[in-house]
């Protein structure tokens, strides 16, 4: 490969999307895909964004990646032909929240329409992540490989698969939880798998809502991947493993109970278990404070020497800036907010490889470092 050239190992939303955006750009780019199972492949992604009534910068993180994904290009086609999400939620309080968020956020009625349980934001929906793929891999080199290693060697990044060596100037892991393992045990990331489940069923079942809404769970608008076959989706079952185990897991019909209890206990609808065509289960990738880990990846060892002071003084200022591994980034940690939240963190990594104007504020960018834990574990060290 040439002297802009980048290797990103991870082919889902994030991967895919600054494949896109480096090509654009004039770089040689290489997509591998791990050979693992993705949380990208979903039936369908709704956006739904986790708004906020304060203006802290992880708020505006929220809506910058919302209003940027509901005008991403690549997503045009991808879209199911019936627009729009409907948040709301029959609990007092909560509709209280959204009554403060709407009111904060001040849009205009081509984004958002208040309603009496929540509101609706018209310019969102739900999409084919089978269909977005396709369109953001179109002309990118993807290779399907296993990762076995990766080294820095003679100023390039190598990539060891189970067939070849790759080798560019840079190196980009978007894999998810297989990240850290990538990474290798110096890394100092907090990736947590959190399993979920989703249910498929007809375009046309009876006793579902009408449209795309979301009130703790979601239901979606009829969509169709490739296949051109159309069905609609309900979900999302949310569990925590007690363990930090990243064994795909299997649907259990314990979870599909759940997400049809919670649609009809919020919607008043409910179609039968036998309505239920299929049934999907996943695993995200999240992080403690449900930010994904995007930027530079530092030099793990000679970083947590360096901020080992904080651990006796936590107000101690003048440190040396962060070491960084030559060329190397994450885009990773997205949970279940990857189509709404990885086309600007890729364009954000694509404009540091690149040199050139940052998409985001600075900001936010201290709350997207993938250093950000490990800086935060040293310091609450030194409480007593």
């Amino acid at each position: 490969m040439g002297r802009n050239s980048t290797i990103i190992i991870g082919a889902g939303i994030a991967g895919s999307s600054l494949a896109h955006s480096l090509k654009t750009r004039g770089h040689q780019v290489t997509l591998v895909s791990n050979g693992t199972p993705a949380g990208s492949n979903v039936p369908a992604a709704i956006l739904s964004p986790g708004f906020q009534r304060s203006n802290q910068p992880t708020s505006i993180f929220a809506t910058t990646c919302f209003t940027h994904a509901c005008s991403f290009p690549f997503y045009k086609d991808a879209w199911a032909e019936e627009r729009g999400v409907k948040l709301s939620s029959t609990d007092p309080v909560e509709r209280e929240r959204l009554r403060e968020i709407a009111e904060k956020l001040d849009w205009g009625k081509d984004w958002l329409i208040p309603a009496e349980d929540g509101f609706i934001l018209p310019k969102s929906g739900c999409l084919s992540p089978e269909k977005a793929l396709n369109q953001l891999q179109n002309g990118i080199t993807l290779t399907q490989n296993t990762v076995e290693k990766i080294e820095h060697r003679n100023g390039r990044w190598q990539v060891y698969t189970e067939k070849s060596m790759l080798t560019a100037d840079n190196l980009v892991i978007a894999c998810a939880m297989n990240s850290s393992v990538i990474l290798g045990p110096t890394h100092q990331l907090d990736l947590r798998p959190k399993p979920g489940q989703i249910e498929l069923t007809g375009a046309h079942t009876a006793n579902m809502p009408t449209g795309n809404h979301a009130y703790g769970g979601y239901v979606t608008a009829a969509i169709s991947g490739l296949s051109q076959t159309q069905y609609r989706t309900i979900g999302s079952t949310f569990d925590v493993r007690p363990e930090n185990s990243m064994k795909w897991p299997e649907p259990t019909t314990q979870n599909r109970e759940k997400n049809l209890q919670t649609l009809q206990e919020n919607t008043g609808c409910a179609p039968s278990a036998e309505d239920i065509t299929k049934s999907w289960a996943g695993i995200r990738a999240t992080t403690p404070d449900y930010m994904p880990y995007v930027g530079p990846v530092p030099d793990w060892e000679k970083a947590a020497a360096q901020f080992a002071p904080l651990a006796k003084d936590r107000k101690l200022r003048g440190l040396e800036d962060m070491p960084y591994q030559t060329g190397l980034y994450l885009l990773t940690g997205f949970g279940a907010k990857g189509f709404q939240q990885a086309p600007l963190c890729a364009a954000y990594i694509a404009a540091l490889i690149c040199n050139t104007p940052l998409p985001v504020a600075k900001s936010l960018i201290p709350y997207l470092h993938p250093a950000r834990h490990m800086v935060k574990s040293i310091v609450r060290s030194s409480r007593p």
